[in-house]
């Protein structure tokens, strides 16, 4: 039985509500940027600009951009990279690394250094500006910006589904967590561990949950684990801490346990989370100043989520060749691949990986041979038995 250890703080923070514009305003990606850039937007973007992708945000020194774009890649799951600045030092122009969708497309009236609500800033690694409204006057000539998929751009889908995330109804930023999870290093990026995010549902809600999330690999996919064994598989001490992010309370308040088997118990499920990449600029000690989003308050861009999809489907039926492999998943079960011969693999389940510097899915080992890989070679591919991803080494 939950159990009601902070009452006194509301579900539904009031004070929270009354710092956000009314949502009737900011239906679409520019009106969020715009209202984060003047100030009046304030509070995690969760729920805000339904169906619009939200994105993640680290700025770094350029010196460490490639090193940066190759931690990506190896780490797809936790860091799905999205777009980055168009040149050194541009903050109002993107170049995208989402296939069939343009930087324009992405976002045009944007401005990086204000149109997230809040912002994190360290330097040397140390924190030195919490939950800042802009980051102007850190901002130079030399900084590149990236931006990483976020789980906010499939809770649209989630609702649709009758599956609403409980933190986005109460306004309540997302709970975040550290979890034991190694990352794959990349050049100064070379310690750290996964960062996840948490939504509880019913036991027999998650599959459902999997369905609707897993199209959606440019913002994390579908979870990485779930249930309550997977609070110590993952290393997390005290589900009702999170690290960043408010607890997951009921609309009393109440904690999330255990039910101790009543049949409609909520269990926490865990996806891979756009913070990781903050915690490993933290992790790696990085020399200058490194700027990214607060937790929860994220840049909302101009691209639907249904145009990732689509934009999917469409490179799927014109077969193009640019790429060795190509995914042509574009609903919940069908994997397909093919390559320039026009060789197609049945329908499988489907996991992650990096194919030619492509964040796409794949199928079983089986069909890895079928790809001339071996999931077992120490320079090929390896699984992650947390994260049930193919990550390249």
């Amino acid at each position: 039985m939950a159990s009601c250890i902070d009452s006194s703080s509301p579900a539904i923070d009031p004070a929270r509500r009354r710092a956000l514009v009314p949502e009737s305003l900011l239906m679409e990606g520019v009106n969020v940027r715009i209202s984060a850039r003047k100030g009046e937007t304030k509070g995690p973007t969760s729920a805000l600009a339904p169906s619009y992708l939200q994105a993640n945000l680290i700025v770094l020194p350029s010196g460490y951009a490639d090193d940066f774009t190759r931690f990506c890649q190896r780490n797809p799951v936790p860091c799905p990279l999205i777009a980055k600045s168009a040149t050194v030092g541009s903050y109002n122009a993107l170049v995208s690394w989402i296939e069939g969708v343009t930087g324009e497309e992405l976002a045009t009236d944007i401005d990086i250094r204000t149109d997230a609500p809040k912002y994190m800033v360290y330097k040397d690694g140390e924190l030195v500006g919490d939950q800042i409204n802009d980051i102007k006057t850190y901002w130079t000539d030399d900084h590149v910006a990236f931006l990483i998929g976020c789980s906010y751009s499939f809770e649209d889908a989630l609702k649709t589904g009758g599956l609403m995330p409980r933190h986005s109804r109460q306004r309540r930023n997302v709970p975040m967590y550290k979890t034991n999870i190694s990352l794959c290093p990349a050049g100064a990026f070379d310690r750290g561990t996964y960062i996840v995010s948490m939504r509880p549902y019913r036991k027999d809600q998650i599959e459902r949950v999997r369905e609707i999330t897993r199209p959606y690999l440019a913002t994390h996919g579908e979870p990485i684990a779930w249930g309550w064994e997977a609070v110590a598989q993952l290393g997390i001490k005290d589900i009702n801490k999170p690290d960043w992010g408010d607890r997951s309370v009921d609309d009393e308040g109440c904690n999330l346990e255990p039910a101790r088997g009543h049949g409609d118990e909520l269990v926490p499920v865990f996806w891979g989370c756009g913070v990781t990449p903050q915690y490993a600029v933290m992790s790696a000690g990085l020399k200058g100043v490194v700027m990214g989003h607060a937790p929860g308050h994220m840049l909302v861009l101009d691209c639907r989520d249904d145009d990732l999809l689509r934009n999917r489907f469409e490179r799927g039926k014109n077969w193009h060749t640019r790429h060795r492999f190509l995914n042509i998943q574009f609903d919940d079960e069908i994997a397909c691949w093919a390559e320039p011969s026009g060789m197609i693999a049945q329908r499988t389940n489907v996991y992650s990986c990096i194919v030619n510097s492509t964040c796409v899915s794949v199928s079983n080992a089986t069909w890895l041979k079928w790809l001339n890989v071996d999931p077992l070679s120490s320079n090929s591919f390896r699984r992650s038995n947390h994260s049930k991803a193919f990550t390249s080494l």
